[in-house]
């Protein structure tokens, strides 16, 4: 029900408890009896148990989970489809999904931000304003407004993550960083290493120890970024073509999840001055998932055309 009929009819004052689905306005005859309380945004661990509950196989959770974000209300709608991104037309409005502007705006931008608060443990913050944080917690959102945000925006988002103790908030934010990087062409080094399979935790060996074998300077002058592919089918698809015509693209985000597999492909000159398709995991976990029938079916196109992955 919009606002404007609760206010039109006066039936603020028949609710004990109002639960509101996006901006409320408190300029009202009755704010003055109103207490604000903030219930705040679902983490993965609390939605995972919820799919738990309900019997769901660990892909319908992470695909679920991969558009919904904190939101419960949208995790539990299957039919729910990321929308409502053209109330975002540009960095500058993009900004005010990180603080509470926007509260009493008839665009529903809380469709999208979410809110936390700095300290979960404190019942005090739930009803302090100030005690408030907002923040992006989709990754499908975050993927699909990359031409809109710019790598500032993940590194106030990042300052946000760290201060609410959200280490998944913060996976998320550093992808999405990356994805910036690329996308605006910001220069950026990457370490690749050769791949020993040695559990390092288990045997107390440092990073440093592994074989360092390229570093590379990524700074194009020009790239083709594509953020497509929403199932398993359409992503597979969507290599299949690349693999066919190397020049269609430089860098693909999946615009679905890969089961936390696969994040990003790029297409990256090594020092060695060949060319390789690298199917990147961007992570700050220290214990991570990998499905090798995911990577397996993305990879395979590549495979039979004989080009470097």
């Amino acid at each position: 029900m919009p606002q404007h009929k609760i206010a039109e009819k006066n039936w603020l004052n028949k609710y004990r408890i109002l639960a509101t689905s996006g901006q409320f306005s408190l300029k009202s005859d009755a704010a003055e009896f109103l207490e604000l309380c903030l219930v705040p945004y679902w983490r993965q661990e609390d939605l995972e148990a919820i799919g738990k509950h309900k019997g769901w196989p660990e892909s319908t959770v992470d695909a679920r989970f991969f558009k919904s974000g904190g939101s419960l209300r949208y995790f539990l709608d299957a039919a729910f489809r990321v929308a409502r991104l053209d109330v975002i037309e540009g960095p500058s409005h993009a900004e005010r999904l990180l603080t509470g502007i926007g509260a009493s705006s008839d665009k529903q931008i809380n469709r999208i931000r979410m809110r936390g608060v700095r300290d979960r443990n404190n019942s005090d913050h739930y009803v302090d304003l100030e005690k408030w944080t907002s923040c992006v917690t989709s990754r499908a959102v975050l993927n699909l407004m990359i031409h809109k945000l710019s790598p500032n925006f993940f590194e106030k988002l990042a300052d946000v993550a760290r201060g609410m103790n959200d280490a998944r908030l913060e996976g998320v934010v550093f992808e999405g960083y990356f994805h910036t990087l690329v996308r605006h062409r910001r220069p950026f080094h990457v370490n690749c290493y050769e791949y020993d399979n040695i559990n390092r935790l288990m045997n107390d060996i440092r990073m440093n120890s592994m074989n360092k074998k390229y570093l590379i300077d990524c700074c194009p002058d020009e790239i083709k970024v594509e953020n497509s592919g929403t199932n398993m089918e359409e992503c597979v698809a969507v290599m299949k073509k690349w693999a066919t015509n190397p020049s269609e693209m430089d860098y693909w985000i999946p615009a679905f999840s890969l089961c936390q597999t696969i994040d990003a492909v790029a297409k990256w000159s090594f020092p060695d001055q060949i060319e390789r398709f690298c199917f990147l995991q961007l992570t700050m976990a220290t214990k991570y998932t990998c499905s090798d029938d995911v990577l397996w079916k993305l990879v395979q196109p590549f495979v039979k055309k004989k080009l470097n992955v």
